[in-house]
């Protein structure tokens, strides 16, 4: 799931939920680069992970194709 092997990590995000936070990082290997979104909750005074997932981009790119096609017709 990540980007073997990695050159670069940044955080982009972070963000405060009810019960935890959500940060969102970009993680940069040698052909890819992903963001993942982790959820971290205090367990025993100490912050952890509890998920992480990958955010899938290309439902934003499909999009923005459609609304590109969209106004070509026009």
């Amino acid at each position: 799931m990540l980007p073997m092997p990695m050159t670069a990590a940044t955080v982009e995000s972070v963000e405060m939920t009810r019960t935890g936070y959500l940060a969102v990082l970009r993680l940069v290997g040698e052909t890819d680069t992903i963001h993942l979104e982790t959820r971290w909750k205090d367990r025993d005074g100490r912050p952890t992970i509890v998920e992480a997932s990958r955010v899938h981009e290309a439902a934003v790119e499909d999009g923005a194709q459609s609304e590109l096609a969209e106004n070509q017709e026009a």
